[in-house]
């Protein structure tokens, strides 16, 4: 006959917490790769603008394209805040405005991302 402790807390391994982590690093890598393209394309459109004029504009709506979906991949994981993913996406519509949220979420996510064993270069993070 077992003794065993009727009391005793049950015995199990939990090995979804890290699965769940490396998920949303991932997810925050992709929304940075968005978020440093965007950021690149808007420097590219303000050189586009002064030298072909107003079509260099079709650069600037790629760009809010692209930071539209890194704030929602990033923000997703990184704030989880609706609301302020929102207010982030209306602050991508003010040119200069956007640029320095673009910065600032990638700074954070840069952050997080090392933090969690991702080496982060110039155009997006990678496994170490």
């Amino acid at each position: 006959m077992t003794q065993e402790n009727p009391y005793a807390a049950p015995k199990s391994e939990v090995g979804g917490a890290e699965a769940f982590d490396d998920e949303r690093l991932q997810r925050i890598a992709s929304g940075q790769k968005f978020a440093i393209y965007a950021i690149l394309l808007q420097f590219a459109a303000y050189g586009l603008q002064f030298a072909v004029g107003p079509l260099g504009g079709l650069a600037f709506l790629v760009a809010f394209v692209l930071s539209v979906i890194g704030i929602f991949r990033m923000g997703e994981a990184a704030t989880g805040s609706t609301v302020l993913r929102v207010l982030l996406c209306v602050l991508m519509i003010i040119p200069l405005v956007s640029l320095l949220v673009l910065l600032s979420l990638n700074s954070r996510a840069t952050k997080q991302l090392r933090e969690g064993g991702y080496r982060v270069g110039l155009l997006g993070a990678s496994r170490k």
